[in-house]
């Protein structure tokens, strides 16, 4: 993916996110940016909450907060 010049490869970044425990499985992709010609995108599985009245194992704002305490700037998924 090249966001703004700067290369990002999808195989770092989607073994940042895999790292995270509530992470089962994910995929990285580009998507087309007009102002920085393609962004970062994350396609994630997570674990099932431990019992069904349970919220989710993480939110989209926990594993991007993961992503940003790992990754360059660029680099964190915009979706």
């Amino acid at each position: 993916i090249l966001v703004g010049g700067e290369n990002v490869y999808c195989s770092e970044v989607e073994a940042v996110l895999q790292a995270h425990p509530a992470v089962v499985q994910v995929a990285v992709f580009g998507l087309p940016n007009a102002l920085l010609g393609e962004v970062a995108a994350a396609a994630v599985v997570l674990r099932p909450p431990p019992t069904p009245a349970a919220a989710s194992a993480a939110s989209e704002a926990e594993l991007l907060g993961w992503c940003r305490e790992r990754l360059a700037h660029y680099k964190v998924p915009a979706k």
